[in-house]
């Protein structure tokens, strides 16, 4: 089976007939109406993967947003600048920075937002599978779709929403997405919600019957004998036959483990394996995909914490490995992120070229790009780039700083070529980052 390809979202105008046409693209049929005349310009830019996208949205004037129809999503939005009142017929919420809200796939929704606009992280998840994957954790059909209170999610489940968020769009800037470990984040964010706002349903989620423990037990063999094979505990819990909930409570009861921590778990053994005997063309990196993990930071760390020492380590003490591999592999090792961004923090001022980023992890130039596009999916130029806008972005938001000297400092040269280049990246230029950052 092909993998799902992941969509670019990248929007902006300032007519509101585009920017509905847009919404209705990526989320819903509505209504948009900007409150203000104006040619400041609303942007949305994002990715979209197997029934779920993330998108950055920025609506710098104040709007009207009304859909009467059933949504094909659900959105959940997390406010970063701004704020809104949300509607549902007699039902009405705000939303002010910091806060998370779903909103249903039915009933009808309004949106008016405040006279300084409203700035969010907009998650659409496909009603279809949210509701699919809610009648297979309960184990019988829903009489009816999902509908959740509207308020905002507790302060801690929105934190955890937040990361997963983070971490989920990290995974599709990557190229191959790791489908495995993607699945996992999907459902996990699901099951965050199912559990974390109130529904009609919420109580069966919360505190489910735990399956027989023999079906535990099957779970488990299962798990160990072949990890690959099952994404997540809901594929495991349909080719055993019974509820998602109940055997996840099963396996927490019987293992004192969630089963998302007994899959990594027998992951990261089925590597080792793989490690230290796998031969052929294939290569540490390509090893490393084939079981769902790409090399982090927490990844290395969980490695090292059950084997007591580095993958590559391991990967070094194959007989089998690919000759004509090795100094890349070796170069993969080294690409620590944490010490690349210490070198490049160190000289963001001054130009850095492939040869000093060569230099630093002591490989030739051709190897060190091989080696960036195998840790990180992004070449040397790319992985500085990123680095340089994050510290730019940074300083808008934060200082007091000229946009000149921000784009001096961080190694654009001019400021001609700092907004393009964060016009290209961001969908905004740096006086609409510095704007949104201050709530100017």
């Amino acid at each position: 089976m092909q993998p799902a390809p992941v969509e670019h979202h990248r929007f902006q105008s300032a007519d509101p007939d585009e920017v509905s046409a847009f919404i209705r693209q990526i989320y819903a049929d509505n209504r948009f109406a900007a409150h203000r005349a104006g040619a400041r310009a609303i942007s949305i830019a994002g990715q979209a993967w197997n029934g779920i996208s993330i998108c950055d949205v920025d609506y710098d004037i104040p709007f009207r947003f009304d859909s009467e129809l059933a949504r094909p999503n659900y959105l959940i939005l997390s406010c970063t600048r701004g704020g809104a009142r949300y509607s549902r017929g007699r039902l009405a919420t705000d939303c002010a920075p910091g806060d998370v809200i779903p909103i249903s796939s039915t009933g009808n929704s309004t949106c008016i937002a405040h006279d300084d606009g409203l700035a969010h992280l907009s998650v659409h998840v496909d009603a279809g599978q949210l509701n699919r994957f809610a009648a297979q954790w309960l184990g019988e059909p829903l009489d009816a779709p999902i509908l959740f209170d509207l308020k905002p999610l507790r302060a801690d489940v929105a934190a955890q929403w937040n990361l997963a968020a983070g971490c989920l769009r990290q995974m599709l800037l990557m190229a191959p997405v790791p489908e495995a470990a993607a699945q996992g984040i999907v459902e996990h964010m699901m099951k965050m919600l199912l559990e974390g706002q109130p529904h009609e349903h919420r109580q069966r989620f919360t505190n489910p019957h735990p399956a027989d423990e023999t079906l535990a037990r099957s779970a488990i063999d299962l798990i160990r004998a072949d990890p690959l094979r099952w994404k997540s505990i809901t594929t495991l819990a349909h080719a055993l036959g019974c509820a998602t909930g109940m055997l996840e409570h099963a396996i927490r009861r019987h293992a004192g483990r969630t089963s998302a921590e007994l899959l990594v778990e027998a992951r990261l053994d089925r590597l080792h394996r793989a490690l230290l005997s796998a031969g052929g063309a294939q290569g540490f990196v390509e090893t490393l995909r084939e079981h769902g993990f790409a090399i982090s930071n927490r990844f290395l760390l969980a490695y090292e914490r059950r084997f007591g020492e580095a993958p590559s380590s391991t990967w070094r003490r194959n007989p089998n490995r690919p000759l004509d591999a090795t100094r890349v592999d070796a170069g993969t090792r080294d690409l620590c992120e944490a010490s690349i961004d210490r070198y490049i923090d160190a000289n963001l001022s001054r130009p850095i070229g492939v040869g000093d980023l060569a230099g630093l992890v002591g490989l030739s130039e051709y190897d060190t790009i091989e080696a960036f596009k195998a840790a990180f999916s992004r070449t040397p130029k790319q992985y500085l780039i990123e680095r340089r806008l994050a510290h730019a972005r940074a300083m808008l938001r934060d200082g007091s700083a000229t946009i000149l000297a921000i784009a001096m400092a961080c190694g654009f040269g001019t400021q001609s070529h700092l907004t393009a280049t964060m016009r290209m990246h961001f969908g905004e230029t740096p006086g609409q980052i510095r704007k949104r950052g201050t709530g100017a």
